[in-house]
């Protein structure tokens, strides 16, 4: 019995033959794979580093405008949350909370 091929079929098939026809599956695995974050290619330049918090209008000027990194050391310490939420006033305040779990 035979069957008959349907001219979808032998579109796909041709398409397919096309595409890995001649390739070359690389054993090599590409620049970066298992690699840290960004190891796919050279660092376009530093990030810079601040030990001060700038005021919003030159931080969002100086940074956000321009898409340019920036890290500040020590910003944490200058905001009332790091000395006031200690771990004894989160049990205190957060005592009656239940954990929620997904």
């Amino acid at each position: 019995m035979t069957q008959k091929v349907g001219s979808r079929t032998v579109v796909c098939i041709f398409i397919l033959y096309c595409c890995f026809h001649g390739t070359k599956f690389e054993k090599v695995a590409p620049t970066g794979h298992l690699q840290p974050l960004g190891s796919h290619r050279p660092p376009e330049g530093g990030i810079q580093s601040l030990d001060f918090v700038p005021d919003p209008y030159d931080f969002f000027h100086s940074y956000v405008l321009r898409g340019k990194p920036v890290i500040f050391k020590g910003a944490a310490k200058s905001s009332k949350g790091f000395y006031l939420w200690t771990d004894e006033y989160l049990r205190y305040a957060l005592n009656s909370l239940k954990p929620f779990f997904l």
